[in-house]
Parts: C-alpha cells; sequence; structure tokens
C-alpha cells in the first residue's frame, strides 16, 4: 500500500540515486568474480528502475491525462524486466514473480515486458549466464 498513491511514495531524486547505486554496485559485485548473486540484485535494480519510469510516466502522461499511476506495479514490472533480461527465462521469472506478489492481474503484463526483455537482451548478446561460462 507505500506506493499506491503519489502522495506516499519515494521521491524522484531517491529512487534515482538508489537505482544508480544498486546498478553500480551490481556491476562491480559481479565484476569481482566473488560469490554475490545475480538474482537478488536484479530484482532490486529492476524494481528502482520501474519506481524512475513510474516517475517519469506520472509527470509526463500522468499529469496530461490526470491518471493515478501505481508506483507498485511499475516496480514489479521493472524488476521483472531486468530479471528477464539478466537470466534470459521467461516462463520462470513470469510465475515466479506472479506467484511472490500475489496478483494475477499482473501475469499477462509481466508475461509481455519480460518476453521483450528477453528478446532485445538476445539481440545483442548472449545470457550473461552463459558468457560467464565462457570466461571460465
Amino acid at each position: 500500500r507505500a506506493f499506491s498513491t503519489a502522495d506516499s511514495v519515494i521521491p524522484f531524486d531517491t529512487a534515482l540515486l538508489y537505482f544508480v547505486v544498486l546498478w553500480v554496485m551490481s556491476i562491480w559485485t559481479y565484476g569481482i568474480g566473488c560469490a554475490s548473486g545475480l538474482f537478488v540484485p536484479s530484482l532490486t535494480v529492476g524494481a528502482a528502475l520501474g519506481l524512475v519510469v513510474a516517475h517519469l510516466v506520472q509527470s509526463t502522461i500522468g499529469t496530461w491525462c490526470h491518471l493515478e499511476i501505481s508506483f507498485a506495479t511499475y516496480s514489479v514490472l521493472g524488476a521483472g524486466a531486468i530479471l528477464g533480461g539478466v537470466t534470459r527465462m521467461t516462463i520462470s521469472i513470469t510465475s515466479l514473480i506472479a506467484e511472490t506478489t500475489g496478483a494475477a492481474q499482473l501475469v499477462a503484463p509481466l508475461m509481455v515486458t519480460i518476453f521483450c526483455a528477453k528478446k532485445t537482451g538476445d539481440y545483442f548478446n548472449d545470457s550473461i549466464y552463459d558468457a560467464h561460462i565462457h570466461v571460465k
């Protein structure tokens, strides 16, 4: 409920700083080669990016059309997009996030978001796990 209205949401500059710090730390911990994991950092970076995008949508489209944007929905979709783009898994990530959030109404948007993230990632390079296998 904390992200349901514009009055109780994390400010844009805080969300942007949080995203940038998490993103840099995720890149750094993956680059040093320690067992730091990619799954949870990908979820948190994606949720932070989703929150930043929600702020941008609220400040542009939301003000023009007088819409109330669900910041939590954007955070969940952002987490799914980044995780789907990193791992290149579609169905398992969709079911995992849908089961975790308990939001059945997000299954279709999650499927589209994760599929687009996977296809975009496939266009540019291999999965991060495949790249890591080739490095070792």
